[in-house]
């Protein structure tokens, strides 16, 4: 008696579909492990953050606002007096890489001391004398 006469399929389209649930297990449980892997590694990096932040901000509390502040602006009030050292009573800082307007930066820069001359010549003429 022939076993493979009373199959309804080909004993070859038996084993396809072994193998096709077979792969289909193994895809399933790759997907499970890449999915816990990532579950993993994420819950890694949310715990590495939270570490982050909390040491950022013991640092900024033990240093205080006022530190941050002065450590903040401590090289441009170095220059401001560097600069004011060298005897400069105006000055035209920048990167190098921002446009200026030089109209608008010219009449910010010299146009304080038009506005003084004019100012002193109407009290003048007015008989008021500003002591600007």
């Amino acid at each position: 008696m022939d076993v493979r006469s009373n199959l309804p399929y080909p004993l070859s389209q038996y084993f396809q579909n072994a193998e096709l649930e077979r792969l289909k297990l193994a895809r399933a449980a790759e997907i499970a492990y890449i999915k816990e892997k990532n579950e993993l590694a994420l819950k890694y990096k949310e715990d590495e953050t939270e570490i982050e932040k909390s040491r950022f901000i013991s640092m900024v509390n033990a240093l205080g606002a006022d530190t941050l502040r002065a450590m903040a602006t401590a090289e441009s009030d170095h220059n401001l007096s560097m600069l004011n050292a060298l005897g400069l009573q105006s000055t035209l800082i920048t990167d190098g890489t921002t446009p200026v307007n030089l109209l608008t930066t010219a009449h910010g820069l010299i146009g304080s001391v038009f506005e003084g001359s004019s100012r002193k010549r109407t009290s003048e003429v007015s008989g008021y004398v500003d002591e600007k």
